[in-house]
C-alpha cells in the first residue's frame, strides 16, 4: 500500500473570491512570496466575511 498525495485545494472566499488564508502570519508569507513572483506589493488584510485573510496589491 503506497501513500498516495492528496490533491491540494485552495480555500476560496465566496464573498472576496480570493484565496482565504487562516491565520495573518501564513498570509504575510505568502505575501512576500506573490509580490516577488508579480514585481508587485503585496499585503495581506483581514476578511469580515470569512473570518480569513486575504492578499491584495498596495
Amino acid at each position: 500500500m503506497g501513500s498516495e498525495a492528496k490533491p491540494r485545494t485552495l480555500n476560496i472566499c465566496e464573498a472576496a473570491g480570493t484565496q482565504r488564508y487562516r491565520s495573518k502570519a501564513i498570509a504575510d508569507k505568502a505575501a512576500v512570496r506573490r509580490s516577488k513572483q508579480l514585481k508587485r506589493e503585496m499585503a495581506a488584510y483581514s476578511c469580515a466575511s470569512c473570518g480569513g485573510w486575504h492578499l491584495k496589491e498596495i
